[in-house]
């Protein structure tokens, strides 16, 4: 049984609801329910967005990528109260949580789990709220927003870590017709600090833009995001462009949309996949040799 099924079986014994009620829930039938427990089938991102809400917990937990059923269990306090600071439009407070955290910024891994506890956690917190009908739409486009200022804040304010020649060119952004960048944002603040030459791109580009762009700014690397399901074959397509004018480039995709099919990166032909910003440095260190980052 896979890692998904296993939870999903899990979580609906304890609340008590039988296959057939669950099916109702999502208006599908019960065999559906009973594939995806026995992980002969996997749900589309709409789908574990639903189960997400039904059961009140993190869709990282539904995948098996978390060993704690507890909704809230990796916020801090600090993220918490980043998440308070910004239903109170406190934006002093926000800061200083932010700010507070500078001192203790003195490793890789100490800025990756920044940029995961503050921002990834907070805002999959955040669209976990809207799910349940907590919250509106706008308040998780408000959030994002006001959760970028603060990424400005930390990457101005950290020790750098460069450690890689500036020559290293790399694109990052989230596919066209994509609406969810804020993932990307963070993945390329992180490189940036680390002293990689990056260009972030968070508009809906062109496919025929993009390439131009890669050629004119001689990119090294590639790397794509997408959330939806609906975007994979904007993801085939923009891959397929950018290496019918640039065979050597190398190209990293991640979000939602991947972290549902493990496999799916492998099968589109792009270099690696990125789950999260945990995965970044070990991909790259495997592009290494090819990429000569």
């Amino acid at each position: 049984m896979s890692n998904f099924g296993s939870r999903l079986k899990e979580l609906r014994a304890k609340k008590r609801i039988s296959q057939k009620q669950l099916a109702e829930k999502l208006g599908i039938v019960q065999s559906t329910i009973a594939n995806y427990e026995k992980g002969l089938r996997f749900p589309d991102h709409n789908t574990l967005i639903k189960l997400a809400g039904i059961f009140n917990v993190y869709i990282d937990y539904l995948l098996g990528h978390q060993a704690l059923n507890n909704k809230g269990w990796y916020l801090t306090h600090d993220a918490k109260e980043f998440i308070n600071a910004f239903f109170a439009n406190d934006k002093k407070k926000a800061s200083n949580i932010v700010l507070s955290f500078f001192d203790s910024i003195n490793t890789k891994n100490g800025l990756k789990k920044v940029y995961q506890e503050l921002f990834e956690y907070t805002m999959e917190h955040i669209g976990l709220l809207w799910n349940q009908g907590k919250i509106d739409v706008s308040d998780v486009s408000r959030f994002a927003i006001f959760s970028k200022d603060y990424l400005t804040i930390l990457k101005e304010n950290v020790p750098s870590f460069a450690d890689k020649e500036a020559d290293k060119k790399i694109t990052l952004l989230p596919v066209c017709g994509e609406e969810h960048n804020f993932g990307i944002r963070i993945i390329n603040d992180y490189l940036e600090v680390l002293g990689y030459d990056t260009y972030l791109l968070e508009d809906n580009i062109p496919i025929k833009n993009l390439v131009w762009f890669v050629e004119q700014y001689k990119i090294n690397l590639l790397m794509l995001s997408a959330t939806m399901n609906f975007n994979e074959d904007t993801v085939i397509n923009t891959i397929k462009a950018v290496r019918s004018n640039d065979n050597d480039i190398k190209i990293i995709v991640g979000g939602p949309l991947f972290n549902l099919n493990k496999n799916l990166w492998l099968q589109i032909g792009s270099d690696g996949y990125a789950e999260n910003i945990n995965k970044i440095d070990e991909v790259l260190k495997h592009l290494d040799s090819s990429i000569n980052v």
